[in-house]
């Protein structure tokens, strides 16, 4: 069994609760796995490729999710875990292709596709 396979079923309650509806609860998710990826008092931290590898086949679709939560601190909790462990694991270039590839449609998806929305006070002028 390689290293990213050992690190799934130790993080995949923390990443089941990335998708609980209670906010709180998703905000103790994330936390947590800042924590158990990429702190420095980690008493075992992920080696460069388990954690690569773990972010592309597990944690990435779960993350990328949490871009379009209704709480922010989520949203941006999200979006720092997934800038640092990239940051952390930046040696393979293909790795890093796939998770800008993902990030990119996940922008894509949230670009243009809400109008934005007019104030009263502009549609009055406008009358």
């Amino acid at each position: 069994m390689d290293a990213a396979a050992n690190l799934r079923p130790r993080l995949m309650r923390d990443i089941n609760c990335l998708r609980d509806p209670d906010r709180l609860t998703r905000k103790r998710a994330l936390a947590s796995l800042r924590t158990a990826l990429l702190s420095q008092d980690n008493v075992t931290p992920p080696k460069e490729e388990a954690l690569r590898k773990f972010l592309v086949d597990t944690l990435l679709d779960p993350l990328l999710t949490l871009f379009t939560d209704p709480m922010e601190f989520c949203r941006e909790q999200s979006m720092l875990l997934l800038l640092d462990t990239v940051a952390h694991t930046a040696d393979n270039a293909s790795d890093i292709s796939a998770v800008c590839k993902a990030v990119a449609a996940s922008a894509r998806s949230r670009i243009g596709c809400t109008p934005f929305e007019v104030s009263v006070d502009v549609l009055s002028e406008e009358m």
